[in-house]
């Protein structure tokens, strides 16, 4: 097990430096070549994630489903499309998210969850998944929206796109993760901080895609779109903030 381990983290920290030399080639201007070592790192990144599905001498799909390692190989794959795009500043932000998540997908790393029956159920894989893309869009989202604020000359919402398509999808993630609960405990919904959270977060990017297409200026949307930040890292790593709270959840 701990060899497993160690050779996911190895193959994390390849990626990871792998996503810096990309955001390196960025800032010179050289972005072909910044897009051919992302897809790079993207595949020894999918080589981590498999190597974290083999259990007890069977491979399981949902071990690798799990938001903390599965959103940098989401990112990475949205970073090399907007790099296709010729959009520098959009990527930079992107691959400085990037670059975040998977630095804290090396240093976080905990043992998988064991394989239920209840985690074999399709609703379980096309949950976490659903909820691991809508969370990585949204996370883009705060990432372009401080690009925004960085740039005062800038009058674009480059926001608009990853904050629709995260809602969506994470409104199809709180459909399957019902029909999920609801097969695997007997109940859709339970009133615990993380769903509360997840609720939350569902309220406040359904109000953000209003207030984005209302007159507003555009550094305060970009604002607003940024503190969304905060409840969605909340609900990723709740259990490591509670831990270091001190709190049980």
């Amino acid at each position: 097990m701990e060899m497993k381990f160690a050779f996911f983290e190895y193959c994390m920290i390849v990626s990871l430096i792998l996503y810096g030399m990309s955001a390196l080639l960025v800032c010179f201007r050289a972005p072909r070549p910044g897009s051919w070592l992302v897809m790079t790192g993207l595949g020894v990144n999918v080589i981590a994630l498999v190597s974290i599905g083999y259990i007890g001498g069977e491979w399981y799909f949902f071990p690798m489903l799990d938001e903390l390692r599965l959103i940098p190989a989401i990112i990475a794959i949205f970073a090399f499309a907007v790099m296709g795009r010729g959009e520098r500043r959009e990527t930079m932000a992107i691959m400085g998210m990037l670059l975040l998540v998977t630095f804290i997908a090396v240093i976080s790393q905990t043992d998988p969850p064991m394989p239920t029956i209840k985690s074999k159920s399709l609703f379980a894989s096309l949950f976490f998944l659903s909820e691991a893309v809508s969370v990585a869009l949204f996370l883009m989202a705060g990432a372009l929206a401080v690009s925004t604020l960085l740039v005062h000359s800038s009058i674009r919402k480059p926001w608009n796109g990853p904050v629709l398509w995260g809602f969506l999808i994470f409104t199809l993630c709180q459909i399957l993760g019902s029909l999920w609960a609801f097969i695997g405990w007997s109940y859709p919904f339970s009133w615990s901080p993380r769903h509360l959270v997840s609720a939350s977060i569902w309220c406040f990017y359904g109000a953000a895609i209003h207030f984005c297409y209302i007159r507003m200026n555009t550094k305060l949307k970009a604002l607003l779109i940024m503190i969304g930040i905060i409840p969605v890292v909340f609900m990723v790593y709740h259990h490591q903030i509670m831990e270091l709270l001190g709190t049980k959840i």
